[in-house]
């Protein structure tokens, strides 16, 4: 692994057992801090010089990062490794001796909104699964030109979480987070399933705590994983004026409401509800509404009527909420992904789809009935 080099300053190797055995760092952890990671370490040696930091990137030989002084026991890497994963290994040395290393487990160079993200569950992510989470944000952060989710999205959530209190937390903001109403069944890196009375709350109420979501420049939208032709809804909420909710396929159509008086038109053709659905609109007129089907049908126009306003109840996921009621309960589609936010184009449409996919097929599920 190219660990033949001094500690960095061309002195030969050299150790001694005993003192090497004895001063090896006992325990290596990292953390996440703004903008890079916290390395920490124990020992029980009281008579090094100091220790070395080393780091291998995606698996690669380790390169020498830095030199503590004696008694320092923690290290904070700034370095952007871009979406790599890192993993450390620390060693002390006395002179020109020195003792065995230590290894951490692998870790990300974790992106700030997921650094928010992670920070407070009370079942840590593997590190495997922050690398996944973090080139997802990564890749939609770079293609939408953004430094933080929020200016896109209100909510996002990664419903195909490796533990359920992940899956149920907004990426996008540190708010919003869903709850789980009558134990919907939940199955890691596939997401949720409705039945009956099961559902999930967004706890969002896009009338009065939107930001991104406003009445005419909003988008909302799912990721299915099953195809199935039904009435009901996998996202929504309406009162008796104003709709904003949509059908994935029944009777071998899609239909969609974003902000208008309910009654849709034009409802394009599906035969297969599979993938991501997306509603969105960029004004108040029916011109200005869109309906994105599986990268098939990504620019249709919904003509579901002018908007008429805001729902002022939040929305729900696996059903939809009308006046505070949750009913159509989607028992046909898994749903792995859930967002809101404003308008996007088709374009934008396509990075977010293809983000998710990658992040999909990093966990071998990809789309599957």
């Amino acid at each position: 692994m190219g660990l033949s080099i001094g500690h960095g300053l061309g002195i030969p190797f050299q150790k001694s057992t005993s003192w090497s055995s004895y001063c090896t760092p006992l325990t290596i952890t990292t953390a996440q801090i703004t903008g890079g990671t916290r390395v920490n370490w124990t020992s029980q040696c009281t008579s090094e010089d100091g220790f070395e930091i080393w780091a291998s990137i995606d698996g690669g030989d380790y390169i020498l990062v830095d030199t503590v002084g004696e008694d320092v026991l923690s290290y904070d890497d700034m370095t952007d490794y871009g979406i790599s994963s890192v993993t450390y290994r620390v060693r002390a040395y006395k002179g020109t001796v020195y003792s065995d290393f230590t290894e951490s487990g692998q870790v990300a160079n974790i992106d700030s909104d997921l650094t928010t993200y992670i920070t407070g569950l009370a079942t840590p992510l593997s590190d495997n699964q922050k690398i996944r989470l973090n080139t997802f944000v990564k890749s939609l952060k770079t293609g939408l030109a953004i430094t933080n989710l929020s200016e896109y999205f209100d909510t996002l959530y990664i419903l195909a979480g490796e533990t359920e209190e992940s899956a149920l937390k907004n990426l996008a903001k540190n708010a919003h987070h869903c709850t789980a109403q009558n134990s919907p069944a939940f199955v890691q890196y596939e997401g949720y399933t409705g039945a009956n009375t099961k559902y999930l709350d967004t706890n969002y109420n896009p009338s009065s705590q939107g930001v991104r979501f406003t009445q005419n420049n909003a988008s909302y939208g799912v990721y299915s994983r099953t195809n199935g032709d039904t009435l009901n809804t996998p996202i929504g909420h309406y009162d008796a004026t104003k709709y904003a909710f949509m059908r994935l396929r029944s009777s071998n159509a899609s239909y969609g409401h974003l902000n208008t008086n309910g009654t849709p038109y034009n409802n394009p053709p599906c035969t297969d509800s599979r993938g991501m659905f997306i509603n969105t609109r960029d004004g108040a007129a029916i011109s200005n509404a869109y309906f994105y089907i599986n990268k098939t049908n990504n620019t249709t126009r919904i003509n579901t009527g002018n908007t008429v306003g805001l729902v002022n109840n939040n929305i729900y996921i696996l059903c939809r909420n009308g006046n505070g009621t949750a009913e159509a309960f989607d028992t046909s589609h898994q749903i792995s992904f859930a967002f809101t936010g404003k308008y996007l184009t088709t374009d934008e449409r396509d990075i977010l789809v293809d983000s998710f996919e990658a992040y999909m097929d990093a966990n071998g599920k990809g789309v599957i009935a």
